[in-house]
């Protein structure tokens, strides 16, 4: 809890200091600033308990747009799907052939 709030204190900073910046800057700036971000978000979220990811993930969904949840579906989607040939016994692919 203590992380995540220094996080956010963090982020906050960092917003101000974005403003600072002039325009031709800020893209590789943002891009920098956003890896650096990145990788802090998931260092402490891989030290959750796997309860705390879902709900987490749960909490950050509810944030997004329609058009964000269109974009995490067409990347789950592949992952959710099952193979289901090799999952059947010789003796069921017998029947369906």
């Amino acid at each position: 809890m203590i992380v995540l709030f220094n996080l956010q204190a963090d982020l906050a900073a960092n917003v101000q200091s974005i403003r600072s910046i002039p325009q031709t800057e800020k893209r590789s700036y943002d891009s920098l600033q956003y890896e650096s971000e990145a990788d802090q978000c998931l260092s402490v979220f891989q030290n959750w308990e796997e309860h705390q990811q879902v709900d987490f993930a749960t909490k950050l969904l509810s944030k997004m747009c329609h058009y964000q949840h269109g974009q995490i579906n067409n990347y789950l989607k592949p992952m959710l799907q099952r193979d289901f040939i090799t999952t059947l016994t010789g003796t069921t692919c017998r029947r369906l052939c």
